[in-house]
């Protein structure tokens, strides 16, 4: 009696210890497989990693988002910079903007109209000077948004595209008043704050930057088809253009929201 309690006993031991080997052996041919394909994934490009995605950190006064102006909208805590507020476009001017897609043009004498005026350029003079230091924040030459990566903190980036439609209507305004170098001088500034984002592993950072650029491609098209720039401009919006990887910020951005939702 006590040898078949012994015998069962070793067989059941026995079953745990082979089940235990072989749970131990996939465990580890599981391990080898994943760290296989992560060195393949990482070989391809792919980064697995927030210390990977995340754009390295930037001195204050070269990081563009630090920049007094930007950190409060980018922030969203408390109040906006009234004076950023202030670049918004009023009501009724963004039903008169065209679509450079569909071949129609901004109607700048009803968008004048929703500022109160005949005279754009006088519309935007009390804001030259805040439109000046959102340029000179545009020129930083890095940018890094002040939130917590590693804890996948959203960014709120509030009021860009009111501020961008700003300054394609000044630059439109600009070009059919015959002041082409202006009006480039706000495209570029366009160009610039879209480009700041481009690293950012966020699929509302990717959004604004498309739309940013989306925006602003009305008054390189408009430029274009009334014949207003000149050779040189071209060749400078050209060159702006060229640079301008969309796919790279694509993938920054599902690579980041894949690691987002892995960190949840």
């Amino acid at each position: 009696m006590r040898a078949w309690i012994l015998g069962i006993l070793l067989v059941i031991v026995g079953m745990v210890l082979a089940v235990g080997l072989w749970l131990l052996g996939y465990h580890l041919t599981g391990k080898w497989a994943f760290n296989h394909w992560k060195a393949q994934r990482v070989a391809m490009g792919d980064r697995l990693d927030w210390k990977d995605l995340v754009p390295p950190p930037e001195p204050s006064e070269q990081n563009f988002a630090e920049a007094p102006l930007i950190k409060a909208a980018i922030l969203g805590q408390g109040k906006v910079d009234p004076r950023f507020q202030a670049l918004a476009i009023p009501k009724g001017a963004a039903e008169a903007m065209g679509a450079w897609q569909e071949g129609r043009k901004d109607d700048l004498v009803a968008i004048a109209q929703s500022y109160g005026t005949k005279d754009l350029q006088a519309a935007f003079r009390p804001l030259e000077g805040v439109l000046e230091e959102l340029d000179q924040a545009s020129q930083r030459p890095a940018s890094r948004l002040p939130i917590d990566y590693q804890e996948w903190e959203i960014p709120a980036l509030l009021g860009f595209r009111g501020v961008v439609r700003t300054l394609r209507i000044r630059a439109l305004a600009n070009l059919r008043a015959g002041h082409p170098d202006q009006a480039l001088e706000d495209l570029r500034t366009c160009f610039r704050v879209a480009e700041h984002l481009k690293v950012e592993p966020y699929l509302l950072s990717a959004l604004l930057r498309s739309a940013i650029l989306n925006i602003a491609m009305q008054v390189v098209w408009e430029g274009t088809e009334e014949h207003l720039w000149k050779v040189s401009h071209l060749a400078v919006i050209q060159d702006d253009l060229s640079k301008i990887d969309l796919l790279r910020t694509e993938i920054a951005m599902w690579q980041g929201e894949r690691q987002g939702f892995i960190t949840l």
